[in-house]
């Protein structure tokens, strides 16, 4: 694995953070904040992939939600898997 790292063949943890992020906000347009916590190269079927875990912030629905709802209410845990090689999203789940 540290070979692949010094071939260069590896895309940058923060060009896949950056694509994952840019994939979330696309498919889920109400997300106010994406925080990563956790990223971790690991093997996924044979390719080279990176994990990031962290949580989302969903923005509030409505002016009432502010007063209503405790903020932790809008936020969402996830895991999300990129192809480091290619940049290819492998998978993603809310936790």
């Amino acid at each position: 694995m540290a070979e692949d790292l010094q071939d260069g063949k590896l895309m940058p943890e923060d060009q896949a953070r950056e694509l994952a992020e840019r994939y979330l906000r696309s498919r889920y347009y109400e997300l106010e904040k994406v925080k990563f916590s956790a990223c971790e190269l690991t093997t996924i079927e044979g390719n080279l992939a990176y994990r990031f875990q962290g949580t989302v912030f969903m923005k509030s629905r409505g002016i009432m939600d502010r007063f209503v709802f405790n903020k932790v209410n809008n936020s969402y845990r996830f895991k999300f898997d990129i192809n480091a090689e290619n940049g290819q999203i492998i998978n993603y789940e809310f936790i």
